[in-house]
């Protein structure tokens, strides 16, 4: 599996190559990150893409929650090119709106 392609003004890099999420690791996510500028309020923002495999699934057919997790996760810690410092992430709370199939990109932007 290859890294989902996102398209912004400028793809942001990787953390660390090892990491489950954005890294290249066999059973990663390989998400991919880009700033497509600020919102209408001046806000930064970070595009996420990523291309969940059958390997990631809960249910069949279904994308395991906690994938779904950790890629937010990745995705909000991708804003940190934003700021000045390293952060982590203290708690986690996620209320789900829907399903996500596997084998198909998904992407968001926060």
């Amino acid at each position: 599996m290859t890294g989902a392609q996102v398209t912004g003004r400028a793809e942001l890099p990787r953390h660390h190559a090892g990491c489950f999420a954005c890294g290249d690791g066999p059973g990663g996510l390989r998400m991919r990150f880009a700033d497509p500028g600020p919102d209408s309020d001046g806000r930064a923002r970070v595009t996420g893409a990523v291309v969940v495999a059958d390997a990631h699934e809960g249910a069949p057919g279904l994308v395991h929650g906690g994938v779904l997790a950790a890629a937010m996760d990745e995705l909000f810690g991708a804003l940190q090119h934003h700021l000045d410092g390293h952060y982590v992430t203290a708690e986690l709370t996620t209320r789900y709106r829907g399903r996500c199939r596997s084998a198909r990109r998904c992407t968001s932007t926060r």
